[in-house]
């Protein structure tokens, strides 16, 4: 698979306004949102794939084209945006005809009810295609969040698959975070946590005892709908549900130790708490391949909040330099130990000091080269890129046919 990244940044394109429909086949574990939930205070919060799926189709009107989104979001318009209901999406299909392109955010099965002459591009947001089956020869570009996204995702392919991929990070809204954020040992001893609890949570909790009995004022707060995570995956089976019991066993044993649960909050808050944070701890597990971006991490850049991690997946590809790596394998006898003092450290000597390295500087001109407004740039060019593949492909059928 190459490697050759094809940027918006360098690769200038002429691209008509296209007509294109995007189909979020997220599932409606935040529950129906309104359009704007990104922009408001008041609102309940999306997970960072809806984030995606959502501000690339903001940037995809933002540069002229037509896009009707079909997800949980209540209908209506914002931003330039269509919104109808993912339940509508063939009536909507059929009474759009034609389109120039289809983005399918991690769902295939819609395709059975496709016919039309569109290009198809499979967004993947999430980290594995082992239950995506059949209709893979319809599309003509799948789409990841990183190289070694892609790299993984290729593997669930026969050789010969055929199949072109494309590069497309998510972003951040950096008017959330001032350009200069407060300097870390100006903030309270915060620890956060904003990903999936099933992504290693629980190697925090473990180590969260000695965190707290050698650093007396940190305090971990942890924002992602935990308990409804546990009463789910209690029942979810397979790996869910022994991790779903021992989270629960773990905060029990936590719970005296200034440790917080805050659910959901609007992305514009949470920003806010990020500020507030001097270190995002996450070790980053899960079953089989786990990241394939972390905008968990893009998000702790732009608050200046130091992130240590380990160096799995996608994460090398996209963060060396400007986080904390973990050492050793999460199966260690000493790995919980090594969390708990890595996170101490950044509490501490990484926090207070101000020849830190991380600098602030470079955290946030990293954050800088992920804006939404280069990956909608980036995904018009993957969107060329597969308009251009279906008509190789049509050539093809035709001068077979003839």
């Amino acid at each position: 698979m190459s490697n050759n990244r094809l940027s918006a940044h360098l690769f200038k394109i002429h691209s008509p306004p296209r007509k294109l429909l995007s189909l979020v086949g997220f599932s409606d574990w935040w529950g129906n949102y309104p359009p704007d939930v990104l922009d408001r205070d008041d609102a309940q919060t999306v997970g960072g794939g809806e984030a995606g799926a959502l501000n690339t189709a903001f940037q995809l009107a933002a540069l002229g084209h037509e896009v009707t989104y079909c997800s949980v979001a209540t209908p209506g318009t914002y931003k330039g945006v269509r919104f109808e209901r993912l339940s509508k999406y063939l009536d909507i299909y059929l009474e759009g005809q034609p389109w120039d392109a289809v983005l399918m955010w991690s769902v295939i099965d819609f395709l059975k009810d496709m016919d039309g002459d569109e290009a198809i591009l499979f967004v993947q947001q999430l980290n594995d295609v082992g239950f995506q089956a059949g209709w893979w020869d319809k599309v003509y570009m799948f789409v990841s969040p990183s190289w070694t996204h892609a790299e993984a995702m290729g593997r669930y392919f026969p050789e010969g698959h055929g199949l072109d991929f494309h590069a497309v990070g998510n972003g951040v809204n950096l008017d959330f975070f001032p350009k200069v954020p407060p300097d870390p040992a100006s903030r309270p001893m915060n620890v956060g946590w904003w990903s999936s609890p099933d992504r290693g949570l629980h190697h925090l909790l473990k180590a969260w005892p000695e965190i707290k009995a050698r650093v007396p004022k940190a305090r971990l707060r942890v924002f992602y709908q935990v308990k409804q995570y546990i009463e789910r995956g209690i029942w979810w089976g397979s790996r869910a549900t022994p991790m779903a019991g021992l989270l629960e066993k773990l905060l029990i044993e936590t719970e005296r130790l200034d440790v917080e649960l805050v659910d959901k909050v609007p992305r514009k808050t949470l920003a806010k708490y990020q500020l507030d944070t001097r270190v995002q701890a996450y070790p980053c597990e899960g079953e089989g391949f786990t990241e394939g971006f972390a905008t968990s991490i893009l998000e702790a850049l732009s608050a200046g909040c130091l992130t240590v991690t380990r160096k799995v997946d996608a994460l090398p590809e996209l963060w060396d330099g400007v986080v904390w790596w973990l050492d050793g394998h999460v199966m260690d006898d000493d790995f919980v130990p090594k969390l708990a003092d890595k996170v101490v450290r950044g509490l501490t000597e990484w926090a207070e000091d101000p020849n830190r390295s991380p600098s602030l500087a470079t955290m946030r001109a990293k954050a800088e080269t992920w804006p939404w407004s280069a990956v909608g740039k980036e995904m018009e060019v993957a969107i060329h890129k597969a308009i251009a593949r279906k008509g190789i492909r049509l050539s093809k059928r035709q001068r077979a046919a003839a």
